[in-house]
């Protein structure tokens, strides 16, 4: 069965203040169709790490606040995944040596996540236009800076 991209939001946090500024992270979640279910699959880049997310509801508001309290913890509990149909999602390095072995649409869709954090802020609109309201076997995603550094 093919994923429906429906919808996708990226953003970028506030950030604070520690031992000096802090920059904010960057948040995408991509709303996806598998059948007549759809799914909300969310990534927020930290420091270039990836930390995954999957809800039945949308979070990106929530992640994007990014308020450090009791429920802002528990929702990312709830939601964290370190796995997405048998991809393991771990650092980069880890992420695309589990992609070869991957679905193909699994793992289209782990790279279009990659691929809309990652970008150029001048090409988010465009890309976003580009790939929501489509089927992803039908789409071409091209390789990110991060992908071309572990192939």
């Amino acid at each position: 069965m093919d994923y429906l991209i429906e919808e996708i939001k990226c953003g970028i946090t506030d950030g604070g203040f520690g031992c000096g500024p802090i920059s904010g992270n960057v948040v995408t979640t991509i709303k996806y169709k598998d059948g007549n279910k759809s799914s909300y699959l969310s990534l927020i880049e930290i420091s270039g790490i990836p930390e995954f997310h999957l809800s039945d509801n949308d979070i990106y508001d929530d992640l994007i606040k990014e308020e450090f309290t009791d429920e802002y913890q528990e929702l990312l509990d709830n939601t964290y995944i370190n796995e997405f149909n048998g991809i393991e999602l771990g650092e980069y390095s880890e992420l695309f040596n589990s992609l070869s072995n991957a679905k193909e649409l699994d793992a289209k869709l782990i790279r279009l996540i990659i691929l809309i954090t990652r970008c150029e802020l001048s090409y988010l609109d465009n890309l976003i236009n580009q790939y929501k309201h489509s089927y992803l076997s039908y789409l071409d995603i091209p390789k990110t800076d991060i992908e071309e550094d572990y192939s």
